[in-house]
């Protein structure tokens, strides 16, 4: 008498291989429609923003008169739309501060007069028991079974608690408006201390912001032509302040104490040994440096083109 086993097939080892959902309801619940799975879209082209573009208003910084500005993580604004952003945020920081403090007030109030409760709990129990020895009644303890102690005596002793009661209770007649479960009222939490960057998320100020000195494509030559068409829209595309190359997808570096825009590459070949800005000739150090956030062009080469929603799965 022997066994002979059958090992499981391949399908059943592979990842996903045990669920047990068809094609069609794979497709069904999984698509980029439903409200499960992970939704994963390819980024083109016209979803990814040009150097020099705002990340507030997205459109081409330096324009009518404004003045463009980058915070310490990089990112590029318009100096009136970050300052609108700051100014809101602050306003709206305030509010929240205040209604956090009445939450505050209210929260102490009630602490108050429940100690004030309790102290008064406290002294009547003790009061009670200073008054002396109370009159004794023994008609309670009398042995007869119609009443008084023999009663008592023959009564079933109960040993459970009246919390474990009405546990018991609450857990076998739910339905009972008694039992209904409470309202817990929402908590405020603490709001920050500073607007965060709408970005980054960091706490910032408006000193943190560094004004950008930005060269414009063909700005030497009097001429207003634009740059390259993404979809329907022309770009404006700014240029390196140090090797005047047009400036698209590379690595960009400024310099916090002068405003200059350059190229990395050009900083690490003109500026990194010498430590002095090639326009106004100033000695800058190593923390004057902030990297700029590149720009994309839909290329998986040039930065992350792919977005990603998470969402519960089925499995």
């Amino acid at each position: 008498f022997s066994f002979a086993f059958r090992s499981m097939g391949r399908k059943s080892k592979q990842p996903g291989g045990e669920l047990p959902l068809t094609k069609f309801e794979r497709s069904k619940f999984y698509s980029n429609n439903s409200n499960y799975g992970t939704a994963v879209a390819r980024l083109g082209t016209e979803s990814c923003s040009p150097f020099g573009t705002c990340c507030l208003s997205l459109k081409p910084v330096g324009l009518n008169g404004n003045e463009a500005v980058c915070t310490p993580s990089g990112h590029i604004y318009d100096r009136a739309a970050i300052i609108e952003y700051l100014a809101s945020k602050t306003a709206e920081i305030k509010e929240r501060r205040r209604s956090y403090e009445s939450q505050c007030a209210s929260d102490a109030a009630k602490y108050s007069a429940s100690a004030a409760e309790q102290t008064a709990a406290a002294t009547a129990a003790f009061s009670k028991t200073d008054h002396g020895v109370m009159r004794f009644d023994g008609s309670a303890h009398s042995t007869s079974s119609s009443g008084g102690y023999g009663a008592v005596l023959s009564q079933k002793i109960n040993t459970t608690t009246r919390e474990e009661d009405l546990n018991t209770l609450k857990r076998t007649s739910y339905w009972l408006t008694s039992f209904r479960p409470d309202h817990v009222e929402a908590r405020l939490e603490e709001p920050p201390a500073r607007p965060e960057s709408p970005m980054s998320g960091n706490a910032l100020r408006l000193k943190d912001l560094v004004p950008l000195y930005l060269e414009k494509e063909n700005d030497d030559l009097g001429s207003d032509k634009k740059g390259d068409k993404r979809g329907d829209k022309e770009q404006t595309r700014y240029t390196c302040a140090v090797t005047s190359k047009t400036i698209t997808s590379q690595p960009v570096v400024c310099i916090k104490r002068t405003g200059q825009v350059m190229l990395k590459s050009a900083y690490l070949q003109f500026v990194a040994s010498t430590m002095t800005c090639p326009v106004t000739s100033k000695k800058i150090k190593p923390s004057d440096i902030i990297e700029l956030k590149k720009a994309s062009t839909g290329f998986a080469s040039s930065g992350e083109v792919v977005a990603k929603k998470y969402r519960p799965t089925l499995a």
